[in-house]
């Protein structure tokens, strides 16, 4: 059973606040100046994070921390979820670190981007032979964020800390034209992301949470679009909403009429059936397990688009993907244990 990354997300108080897809990705330039400032005093970064970028320093000219990992350490939160975004001077040099051992060594690589864990660290990293990466198209605008661990200074492109000398740490929602599953997926990542990083939740995210969660699919590509996201973020979900907390989002109507199209279980059942079995199977099963295990065998037609696959790469990436494939190897143990069977 895995549990070495689950271990230090419980150790780490993941489920003290009871994302997520990374954004599109940009090398252009960006065309007008953006606010900066320079933190005093700079990061603490930790050792995992230390190690990691120092080792990205030997290749790549230039590199920053990106997103709300950022917000992360100056609100103190415990969790240990890194993104860092580099330009690689020189790629040939890239590719001999990559040969020898490296922090790379067990990633998930698509393209540029590798998700990987260092020590009780998860990291992304998103490389670019061309420029800098940067955020070309997100949801909420602290995911534009950039450090510079060299010069201390923080980038904000979007203005998301405010103009002020205090900083701001309420989540926003870019104002944008969406689809249903679109505006499931920016829910999902700001109901991770906020909890990770420990921002503000307040009146407007909360309007927008539940005008997501009160929609309807309006045709049958919604609901298998709204399926996948929650398949793809489910693991992290289940510990941002430990337990039953999940209920209330499984029980929306959102997903109430989305699943409803491709699983036998109906969501009143899936959560009564989830209650059961976490009394039952041993607590070394995460609750992401039992999720998965009461969803993937009770898909209507598999054979026609397994969901398993939306679970790994390419469809899913980031932190999403290292949690999710540890937990589908769960589900398959326990999906022959005793006490699942019985329960």
């Amino acid at each position: 059973m895995i549990t070495d990354r689950r271990s230090f997300l419980r150790n780490s108080a993941i489920l003290t606040a009871g994302s997520a897809l990374l954004p599109t990705w940009t090398t252009a330039s960006a065309a007008t100046a953006v606010a900066t400032r320079t933190l005093t005093p700079a990061l603490a970064l930790t050792t995992d994070e230390q190690a990691v970028l120092a080792w990205v320093a030997s290749y790549a000219d230039s590199y920053r921390l990106q997103g709300g990992c950022i917000l992360g350490h100056l609100r103190g939160s415990p969790n240990k979820f890194t993104q860092i975004v580099a330009h690689m001077a020189d790629p040939a040099k890239f590719a001999s670190l990559l040969a020898a051992k490296s922090p790379l060594s067990s990633a998930l690589v698509n393209g540029d981007s590798y998700s990987f864990q260092y020590g009780q660290t998860l990291f992304t990293l998103q490389n670019s032979s061309t420029s800098l990466p940067t955020v070309a198209n997100t949801d909420w605008k602290h995911q534009a964020l950039q450090y510079d661990p060299k010069t201390h200074i923080l980038t904000d492109p979007l203005g998301d800390t405010g103009a002020s000398a205090q900083i701001n740490y309420t989540i926003q929602l870019i104002a944008k034209t969406r689809t249903v599953p679109q505006n499931f997926q920016a829910l999902v990542t700001g109901l991770v992301e906020s909890t990770l990083y420990k921002l503000t939740q307040d009146a407007p995210f909360n309007t927008f949470r539940n005008s997501v969660l009160n929609s309807k699919p309006a045709k049958a590509g919604d609901a298998t679009a709204v399926n996948r996201i929650f398949l793809q973020n489910l693991a992290l979900l289940a510990q941002v909403f430990p337990a039953n907390s999940l209920a209330p989002i499984l029980k929306s109507p959102l997903l109430t009429a989305s699943l409803a199209t491709q699983f036998t279980l109906s969501t009143a059942q899936l959560v009564a059936r989830f209650s059961v079995l976490r009394t039952k199977v041993n607590r070394s099963y995460s609750d992401e397990t039992i999720w998965l295990a009461l969803l993937i065998p009770n898909q209507i037609s598999p054979q026609s688009g397994d969901l398993t696959n939306a679970l790994g790469l390419p469809a899913n990436g980031g932190f999403n993907a290292i949690l999710s494939l540890d937990a589908l190897a769960d589900m398959r143990q326990l999906l022959n244990d005793p006490a699942f069977a019985t329960a």
